[in-house]
């Protein structure tokens, strides 16, 4: 296994947009002969996933007034902030017998360095977190190409947890799933947990540790290390400038549809935009933190001028195999989600 150097010309990148590209770069381009780790520690960021409503995620005012960046990633999943405190790690290797239900495996490194430092109760929990007691620390992601997965997960050593909390919206049906009454309450940063001397250490030392414990040697420089090319920085470069740097890719369009259903599954919390002219949808989007196998884009696009009727709207989808999309998504999800209304908590 590699360990990707996170360096440019002999500096750590904290650029989200540069980092973002080396993952899915290394992801997509680079075949290496091994699995590869990647640890990446962001400027004020916040980062949300491929399907959601960005302009539903977060409060835009304190964004542009802290100088706070918006970036979307490839993969699924929900809103995360980040900081100098919070670290990114990926993990890649061939995406033959990867998937989501790896996920307890793939985590598992980390979970154990945590472990190995004296925090009780670190674990595993539900369908995407990593938790210390009830507390969670880190949210995980996936994504999968032809030759290869990557996993991600963040990990709060040391986020601020008040910028975090005023700077992202929560989902209100998430926050109901989760019985939980607001974001601070349930996130939690591993240095409050670390014992002495631990407790302190800078981000980096922490990053240095994890690595080190991974790869079972006591001197980072004896890691199995990968420094990027000047051929890799161009192809990186390329792809902040087509993608991460581009306000449409982060943003999307402005969801200001006639209906919206929202509505949470084990899969994830799913949102379901359309406008409906002389009784048929004229255009929709199904948005969400849940993790897609293909772009769900494919799937709304056939239900565009499909009449605005249970039937109608269940005949379009069972012409597609929905497992192809999300794993053991049902045709009565979706349309408890799109005709359903959930009535309001008193």
């Amino acid at each position: 296994m590699y360990y990707i150097l996170n360096e440019r010309n002999g500096k750590e990148v904290h650029d989200a947009r540069l980092n973002t590209a080396t993952s899915n770069y290394i992801v997509n381009q680079l075949d290496l002969d091994e699995p590869a780790v990647f640890f990446s520690i962001h400027e004020p960021t916040v980062m949300i996933g491929r399907y959601q409503n960005a302009y539903a995620e977060v409060d835009q005012r304190f964004l542009e007034a802290n100088d706070i960046f918006l970036l979307r990633r490839l993969s699924g999943g929900g809103a995360v902030y980040h900081d100098m405190g919070n670290i990114m790690f990926m993990l890649t290797g061939p995406s033959e017998g990867s998937g989501q239900k790896h996920f307890p495996e793939y985590s598992k490194p980390i979970l154990d360095a945590i472990t190995s430092l004296g925090v009780e109760g670190v674990h595993a929990s539900g369908r995407n977190d990593l938790q210390i007691g009830d507390q969670k620390f880190s949210g995980t992601s996936f994504y999968s190409t032809k030759k290869h997965f990557m996993f991600g997960a963040t990990i709060s050593y040391d986020l601020d947890k008040e910028v975090a909390e005023k700077v992202l919206k929560p989902n209100k049906q998430k926050l109901k799933a989760h019985r939980t009454k607001s974001v601070k309450g349930r996130m939690t940063t591993i240095k409050e947990h670390l014992p002495s001397p631990y407790n302190t250490w800078t981000t980096s030392e922490f990053r240095d540790y994890i690595v080190r414990s991974m790869f079972g040697v006591e001197s980072i420089e004896d890691v199995k290390t990968y420094v990027l090319s000047d051929e890799d920085w161009a192809g990186i470069d390329k792809m902040v400038e087509e993608t991460f740097n581009n306000p449409q890719w982060n943003w999307g369009t402005r969801s200001d549809f006639e209906l919206k259903e929202t509505n949470r599954f084990k899969q994830g919390t799913f949102e379901f935009y359309a406008d409906i002219e002389e009784g048929k949808i004229k255009r929709c989007q199904l948005l969400g933190d849940f993790f897609a196998k293909k772009d769900v884009s494919e799937l709304t696009a056939h239900l565009e001028g499909v009449a605005f009727q249970p039937t109608q709207v269940e005949k379009s989808l069972r012409q597609h195999d929905l497992e192809d999309y999300i794993s053991d998504l049902t045709v009565e999800q979706l349309l408890t989600l799109i005709f359903d209304e959930e009535e309001d908590e008193q």
